[in-house]
């Protein structure tokens, strides 16, 4: 594979990328035994340097030259999203499915609302078990939300994870700070912080 490419950069840890008719591939190790794929040039540029860091994450690694996944990593995310989904409906949440995307979003809100009010009472991020057995605390109130987001995606057919995926290796190209996007501006500077999209 390396002969033919236009372009390649060695990582820090021995690996090289290789840029090949329009995509990114990337030693699973640092044997280079086996390449994963990068659908697209990372950073929308021709330098491999550039584009290294984004190529480089678990995510990409996992992709193959065919522009897909392993068949046992689109299994393990089907089955979780499908699995979380299933045991909501089998606990009873919405049996008639009446609920709308906006009052399920709603109630990832409430979830968020109830992880702050666990921190309001404890101060931290401890876990602990009522005497019904109920999770308690910031984690089980941040499971909720998780749970929750994964009910949606399955009823309202997304796949959940590609899109937190995809939404990463986004963000791994971008720049907070230029954007302006920060809960806390550095001293000195007055200007309206905002938030994370």
């Amino acid at each position: 594979m390396a002969e033919f490419a236009h372009e390649s950069f060695t990582h820090t840890d021995g690996r090289v990328c290789i840029w090949l008719d329009d995509h990114w591939f990337v030693p699973l190790d640092a044997g280079g035994e086996g390449y994963g794929c990068e659908r697209e040039h990372p950073s929308g540029r021709s330098s491999a340097e550039s584009a290294c860091t984004c190529a480089m994450t678990e995510a990409s690694q996992r992709r193959c030259p065919q522009h897909g996944e392993d068949q046992h990593r689109q299994t393990e995310k089907a089955d979780l999203q499908r699995r979380l989904y299933d045991g909501e409906k089998s606990a009873g949440w919405d049996p008639d499915d009446a609920n709308t995307l906006a009052e399920e979003i709603a109630h990832l809100h409430e979830e968020i609302s109830e992880a702050f009010r666990a921190f309001r009472a404890t101060g931290g991020c401890e876990r602990w078990f009522a005497p019904s057995g109920k999770p308690e605390g910031v984690p089980a109130e941040f499971a909720d939300v998780v749970i929750g987001m994964f009910y949606i995606a399955e009823r309202w057919g997304f796949d959940l994870l590609e899109a937190v995926e995809e939404k990463h290796r986004y963000n791994l190209r971008r720049s907070y700070a230029a954007e302006g996007r920060r809960l806390h501006e550095p001293s000195g500077n007055s200007s309206t912080p905002g938030a994370r999209s």
